[in-house]
């Protein structure tokens, strides 16, 4: 694979503000290569709609503003929509692991999870404060409860989520 190709998908699947040392460690190239990248890439994103913003935060893959108007059907539509079982999977996890990231829910799940934790956090069930998502006090009204730790097997499920995620930290070392 070219580093295009590994910077296109790497900034596909994060769907989010990403920093060049992030990207180097996740495509596995250096920050010469990746400014070499998004120069090539710029061009041949505006000829299908599509644009990378940088600024002082990082890197992000976006829409171009004409389009807004597919993005606002889509979303309108998403947030008509009852919530799909990717959601409800992430809204489980950060529940009963408050204080996750959005790597750790990924990895609980087993499958990239930024739309869903966007698709939350747009809904207003779900909040990020530091990079790390927590229930928003209308999901645990929704839930008929005043606090996380009140859903029903909380020690259970938060421990067992906390040993997947200490057992692939492990693995990792």
């Amino acid at each position: 694979m070219n580093n295009e190709s590994k910077l296109s998908v790497a900034l596909f699947l994060l769907g989010e503000v990403t920093s060049t040392a992030d990207l180097c460690e996740y495509c596995e190239l250096t920050e010469i290569e990746i400014r070499d990248s998004l120069e090539k890439l710029k061009e041949n994103y505006i000829k299908i709609g599509l644009q990378v913003l940088e600024d002082k935060e990082g890197i992000q893959l976006v829409t171009m503003p004409e389009l807004d108007f597919i993005t606002k059907k889509i979303r309108q539509k998403e947030l008509s929509d009852d919530l799909s079982p990717a959601a409800l999977q992430v809204m489980t996890i950060v529940a009963y692991m408050p204080g996750c990231t959005r790597s750790d829910i990924s990895y609980v799940r087993g499958a990239q999870s930024g739309a869903s934790i966007r698709n939350l956090i747009m809904r207003g069930l779900i909040y990020k404060k530091d990079e790390k998502c927590f229930v928003t006090n209308e999901a645990l009204t929704h839930l008929s409860v005043s606090r996380v730790e009140d859903l029903p097997e909380f020690n259970r499920l938060n421990s067992e989520f906390n040993a997947k995620l200490t057992e692939s930290l492990q693995f990792e070392s």
